[in-house]
């Protein structure tokens, strides 16, 4: 049901919305599975389909993410295959997309008052124009990852495209500072009261009487998602807290569309891995039907919207990411944040060629841990030299590694209490690596 991205009451032609179709499928889908000719056809159907004359992608409410959202689900299909060809096949419309955004950037900076260097424009169809976190953190987003993907490919735009996105990152943190200044504290399930950090930076409080998911599904934490503003940080708990206290269930968020409930993101970049495993099974109890163990939309409401594939997205996504996640342009993260149970005496985790910015990756990790080792092999493609490689194996009962070998060779670099063995500039194809407690 994703060509088009559609359900039973929106369109079912055409690609009526980029975003869902571009992120949460084409990337989260097609890209992280090594599907790259499909997502890259369907990204410049999406063009061919939305692009305006001016270079905005345009759909269904007119979202103004619509645009960097292109941005950032091209620069990904491109780090993830390293398929330049395709890349430069989408790159004349995404060069428009991208001048479009770097305008409304420019026109943004003169803006007076609190929402100074952001950009105004409609969240959705009932919401109007506003300084929505969500487009924000888009638009940072979109431009700092395609500022990435030219610098892999040697364009020389790239070093504006990363300078313009921190600038803009530092304008987005202000503003949002100043507009949970503005605004009331809300009160936790403890009887606490913390900061709230609003969806649009403009209107302090909160927008549920206008559109519920302006707060909830589209709301301020997808700029943690996007790392438009740090994961630690007083913004960031409070946003953290009020999504899991206040707005992840009460037949919202989680139970309603929990494709854009993401604040799992922000657990992975502040390594919470409790929190990871907790937002991963609540997912798949809430956001799955029961009956065939599909996630979906729209589960308990309105039923003619069931059915869209982004919540497939959102939840491969995360699932993807406990596995195999890039911390940054130089590290590989594997098994960051999986169940103790799945390494019980005689369970073995097994991942087959996943693309990664750094190459495909294959990885099997094999518990004998009543016998007191745990042993993985670790197989890179090394398309990125430099690569540092953090294996986490997490014991089932919770004991600290005693000592490492690599390829038969005592290793040193290893933190027991995090669980890590670091292979720092991973230069050879395969590696044995034994754990021992």
């Amino acid at each position: 049901m994703d060509l088009p991205y559609s359900n039973f009451a929106y369109s079912q032609i055409g690609t009526p919305w980029p975003i869902n179709q571009a992120v949460y499928v084409d990337y989260m889908l097609y890209g992280l599975r090594g599907y790259n000719e499909i997502a890259t056809e369907e990204l410049d159907a999406i063009y061919h389909n939305n692009q305006e004359f001016n270079g905005r992608v345009n759909g269904f409410a007119h979202w103004l993410a619509y645009t960097p959202a292109m941005l950032y689900a091209v620069a990904q299909d491109y780090l993830l295959s390293d398929d330049r060809k395709s890349f430069e096949a989408l790159l004349p419309d995404t060069l428009k997309a991208l001048d479009w955004t770097l305008a409304q950037i420019r026109g943004a900076s003169s803006t007076p008052g609190l929402t100074q260097g952001l950009i105004a424009g409609p969240l959705n169809d009932v919401t109007g124009s506003g300084y929505w976190a969500f487009n924000q953190a888009y638009v940072y987003a979109g431009v700092e990852m395609m500022g990435r993907a030219l610098k892999r490919s040697g364009n020389p735009r790239a070093d504006e495209c990363l300078a313009v996105a921190e600038q803009y990152r530092i304008a987005i943190e202000h503003a949002m500072s100043e507009a949970s200044v503005e605004s009331p504290l809300v009160q936790l399930r403890d009887h606490t009261w913390i900061p709230y950090v609003p969806s649009d930076a403009a209107y302090p409080g909160r927008n549920m009487e206008q559109w519920y998911p302006s707060d909830v599904d589209t709301g301020a934490t997808h700029l943690l998602r996007l790392k438009a503003i740090p994961s630690q940080g007083e913004l960031a708990e409070s946003l953290l807290n009020d999504q899991e206290d206040n707005l992840f269930l009460h037949g919202w968020g989680l139970a309603n569309e929990p494709v854009y409930n993401q604040q799992v993101t922000a657990y992975f970049l502040r390594d919470d891995v409790k929190a990871v495993i907790r937002a991963f099974y609540s997912l798949m109890a809430g956001g799955f039907s029961q009956g065939v163990f599909e996630p979906v939309e729209h589960r308990w409401r309105w039923g003619q919207y069931f059915g869209p594939p982004s919540t497939d997205g959102a939840w491969f996504e995360q699932y993807r990411n406990m596995l195999v996640r890039e911390a940054d342009d130089h590290t590989l993260l594997l098994a960051q944040a999986t169940p103790q149970a799945w390494l019980e005496d005689g369970k073995h985790i097994s991942v087959r060629n996943a693309p990664t910015w750094f190459g495909d990756i294959s990885f099997e990790i094999r518990s004998y841990a009543k016998s007191g080792t745990i042993k993985a092999t670790v197989q890179l493609e090394g398309r990125q030299p430099g690569t540092t490689v953090l294996l986490r194996l997490r014991h089932p009962e919770g004991k600290r590694i005693h000592d490492v070998s690599v390829d038969g060779r005592p290793w040193n670099d290893f933190d027991a209490q995090k669980e890590w063995i670091r292979i720092s500039n991973a230069s050879r194809d395969l590696y044995s690596i034994v754990a021992s407690y």
